[in-house]
This record gives C-alpha cells, structure tokens and sequence, in this order.
C-alpha cells in the first residue's frame, strides 16, 4: 500500500495518476524553489520566500487532511 500524499487526495484522477504526478512532482518544485532562493537579491528576501513556499505546501496538506 501507497502513502497517501496531499496531492493524491486532492486531485480529482484516478488514483493510479495522481499517485503518479504527485511523485514526479515534488523533485520539478523543490528545483524551482532553489532557484527561486538564488535569484533572490537578499538572503533575507530569500529565507522570506522559502519560508512562504514551506507554509503553503503545509497548508496543503492540512487540508487535503481535512478533505479525507
């Protein structure tokens, strides 16, 4: 049996494809926050961003909780 993830629960496929784009997903996210990070011209501007990024996806998951 899978773990569920946020975006399985919250995407309205069949199972089998969300289980299959909520894992090819996270490693595209992850780089584009990094980049995102590096292309900040502050470092505090940065820890901001990934900060919001963090929270975001926590809330996510809280709701798709929520939703199960």
């Amino acid at each position: 049996m899978y773990k569920r993830q946020a975006l399985v629960l919250l995407l309205p496929w069949a199972k089998a494809d969300a289980l299959f784009f909520s894992v090819l997903f996270p490693p595209l996210f992850y780089t584009g926050a990094l980049l995102w990070a590096f292309a900040a011209p502050t470092a505090q501007r940065a820890w901001r961003n990934l900060l919001v990024v963090t929270l975001s996806c926590g809330f996510l998951a809280l709701v798709a909780a929520w939703v199960r």
